[in-house]
């Protein structure tokens, strides 16, 4: 049975992945790139059109700047829920009742067409801040707006360089101005307001404080939730690092039965000539792939990648071969 969204007849998993498809999912520097390029492109529209536009103009602003906020979200609801580590708990007790009544949807879940952070963060109320603060608040096990009054950059913070300002000087005014963003998204939406005068200056609050909310949320998501989660290139490449050296070792694990398995027969012999040529080819391939980042911070990073994939399909290759010839 598929669960119809809208007049569009669209099912809610259609409608999650075609909102998927349309959002930039994805990350750089620790940030949800799809939303936090909305509001470069609306800061730069916004004072393209300057101060002295027709005010017609600037009721965009309002209504788009609390969607780019409603997609960041929605996508970093759905990343903690994701995350597990208590936290999926947490976010099925915030949608229990949509999950108890739509269980059409196990399959779907089942078959990862979708996940379930995506269909708590589909359900979840946004029409007002306290429905964004409430949810932080479950999600994190904190007080999320406290929370955001100390927050600073996560790779300033994990730089260790010392104590960085915060991202949010103000949060008071912050909520105010994030509010004032949410009010002006309903008049706009809602009601014609032809009286509904909006400025140069309300716009532009509207998007520095909805993009502002958003810097702090993933700020106090990488303090919490994903503070064991690689952010900067060294502690990625710490962490593909030892990802690699365990890959390694559950190969030396395989090869070793392997060899105790064949030991006296012909096969010992090919196996034993077999893996050496494996380590040269592999070795050249993975050095071949990550050439063009020769010189670059990324360079690490790119070779343990590719050790680790080449590590992982070779034991698999290997005790798949093993099970086969064993008697």
């Amino acid at each position: 049975m598929k669960s119809a969204t809208g007049s569009s007849g669209q099912s809610l998993v259609e409608h999650v992945l075609a909102v998927r498809a349309r959002g930039g999912v994805g990350s750089v520097a620790g940030s949800f790139w799809g939303p936090n390029e909305r509001f470069w492109q609306l800061n730069n529209s916004l004072h393209r059109l300057g101060c002295g536009a027709d005010p017609e103009l600037y009721r965009h602003f309002p209504i788009a700047a609390v969607a780019a906020l409603e997609g960041h979200f929605k996508l970093s609801v759905a990343a903690i829920v994701d995350s597990g580590r208590g936290y999926a708990e947490r976010g099925l007790r915030l949608a229990k009742e949509r999950f108890r009544n739509s269980p059409e949807l196990i399959p779907e879940i089942h078959d990862r067409s979708i996940t379930i952070g995506e269909l708590v963060a589909h359900w979840l109320p946004f029409s007002q801040l306290s429905h964004y603060e409430s949810t932080f608040d479950t999600l994190l096990d904190l007080g999320f707006k406290m929370a955001t009054a100390t927050a600073v950059d996560p790779s300033y913070a994990r730089g260790g360089s010392g104590v960085s300002d915060p991202i949010v000087s103000d949060v008071s005014r912050l909520w105010r101005h994030v509010a004032e963003a949410f009010e002006m998204r309903h008049i706009l939406a809602h009601e014609a307001a032809s009286s509904y005068e909006i400025t140069f200056e309300m716009a532009r609050s509207a998007v520095e404080s909805c993009a502002m909310l958003c810097d702090a949320t993933e700020a106090v998501i990488w303090s919490t939730a994903w503070s064991d989660v690689p952010l900067t290139q060294l502690e990625m490449n710490a962490s593909e690092k030892r990802q690699v050296d365990d890959a390694r070792q559950r190969l030396a694990t395989v090869m070793r039965s392997a060899r105790t398995d064949l030991l006296g027969t012909a096969q010992y012999a090919w196996l034993t000539r077999n893996h050496f040529a494996w380590r040269s080819v592999t070795r050249d391939f993975v050095d071949w792939g990550a050439s063009k980042a020769v010189g670059h911070s990324m360079f690490p990073l790119l070779v343990y990648s590719g050790q680790k994939v080449a590590l992982v399909r070779r034991a698999d290759e290997i005790e798949s071969l093993m099970h086969y010839m064993r008697p």
